[in-house]
């Protein structure tokens, strides 16, 4: 049995993906004669031959979601193996990531113009959704929906238009992204949006948030940076996470499973990137361990693509496990996701490792360690500022209390090792 698939960037079918006893992905011939084609992955550069599956697979694997429970409920609607995901595709690749699109070729026509629905979310509606994922965290999609996101969080994606929100039907392209937050973690969607805002007000580039309550539900709404709205139409914008420009499978999206390392992706940035992309991502390694954000694993990392530029995409998924206590010392959420040279668990990283990082990630060693201290010295006031601006609640206030002296308490050798005066 052969599954042939369209494959389509901002609406433009590019290529085929073709199941048989193999896969492979083919662009065509027109978009070859294009003098500056966007690839569909750094991993696959615009050319006449195909490309196999040690490409493909890690490519599909990121446009589909991490939980296996997920894609089991999928497969289960569609009469497919969750094992299969060009099955998988073939029904809910109608809205990815990025700017990709995957299609029957019989659909090719209704998907290139996005056809479909918008179905009113009422705000009870939503708050019943965002329930449902903190007590069934498979629970991402209902009937009619298409679209599909990486990851292993519990999200949904909707539309906002006009301060209403929408369930996408067909191939509507999504707004808006939606987490409760982790379960077991209090208020950590919250822990997001603090985290992220307060990124943003230090110059970093991340994706926008916001917490809402939605019939007494909170959830971090983000802002999707792959969506533009030009002359009143939402625009795919081209992106990729640094597993699939790796060709890592997502199962190895943790350096410590065997997955990209710092030093891996700046070679990539220093090779195909341009330089302020590079001190960019140096940059969110140290960001992380400065926040005690433990999950910045190389599929919490995104390059746009735009024919032959390559940008790193604005920040996302970062929140600190500070405020949450480990169930034992060895626990992950003691350490960084990606090593500072050679160092990962935190009050462990010096300024010898920070100076090791740098000369490892091609940065310039002397503003780099000036940035790292200026980050350090200004995270609790940021933090503060945008715990302050929240309105007052039991929980904003909770979260103040679980995490701040906390913060100050991690930055404080780091201050203090890079000569920048102690945060207070």
């Amino acid at each position: 049995m052969t599954t042939r698939l369209a494959v389509l960037l901002s609406g433009q079918r590019i290529g085929t993906l073709t199941q048989t006893h193999r896969i492979e992905f083919r662009y065509h011939d027109e978009y070859l004669s294009l003098s500056h084609p966007t690839p569909l992955s750094l991993a696959m550069p615009v050319q006449a031959e195909p490309y196999l599956r040690d490409r493909t697979l890690p490519w599909l694997d990121g446009l589909l979601p991490d939980r296996i429970e997920v894609r089991r409920r999928w497969a289960q609607q569609f009469g497919v193996s969750d094992r299969n995901p060009v099955a998988l595709m073939t029904h809910m690749g109608r809205d990815c990531p990025g700017a990709v699109q995957l299609c029957p070729e019989s659909e090719l026509e209704d998907v290139s113009a996005d056809r479909g629905e918008l179905m009113p979310l009422s705000e009870d509606q939503l708050g019943r959704r965002i329930q449902a994922l903190r007590t069934d965290g498979d629970s991402w999609t209902v009937a009619g929906e298409r679209w599909s996101l990486g990851g292993a969080q519990a999200k949904i994606a909707v539309v906002e238009e006009n301060g209403r929100w929408y369930e996408a039907h067909g191939s509507v392209p999504t707004t808006h992204i939606i987490k409760p937050g982790v379960v077991g973690f209090a208020a950590q969607g919250l822990v997001e949006h603090v985290c992220m805002s307060a990124a943003r007000s230090l110059g970093v580039t991340a994706a926008p948030t916001r917490y809402l309550e939605f019939d007494g539900q909170g959830a971090v709404i983000i802002t999707r940076y792959d969506r533009i709205s030009r002359g009143g139409k939402i625009i795919r914008v081209h992106q990729e996470d640094l597993c699939q420009a790796l060709s890592v499978p997502a199962a190895k999206k943790y350096e410590t499973d065997g997955g990209p390392s710092a030093s891996a992706i700046s070679d990539l940035l220093l090779g195909r990137a341009d330089p302020d992309s590079h001190r960019r991502f140096v940059e969110a390694v140290a960001l992380n361990y400065l926040l005690g954000a433990s999950d910045g694993h190389a599929k919490n990392y995104a390059v746009l693509l735009s024919g032959s530029q390559v940008r790193l995409a604005p920040l996302y998924d970062l929140a600190s496990s500070l405020p949450y206590d480990p169930i034992d010392d060895d626990s992950d959420l003691r350490k960084t996701a990606m090593a500072i040279g050679g160092a990962r668990r935190y009050g462990q990283v010096t300024r010898h490792h920070w100076e090791r990082f740098a000369r490892r990630t091609g940065a310039e060693v002397a503003p780099f360690l000036h940035r790292v201290g200026q980050l350090a010295a200004a995270l609790p006031d940021a933090i503060a500022s945008v715990l302050a601006a929240l309105s007052p609640s039991a929980q904003r206030d909770q979260l103040r209390a679980r995490f701040l002296d906390r913060l100050v308490d991690h930055l404080r050798p780091v201050t203090k090792d890079l000569g920048q005066r102690s945060a207070t």
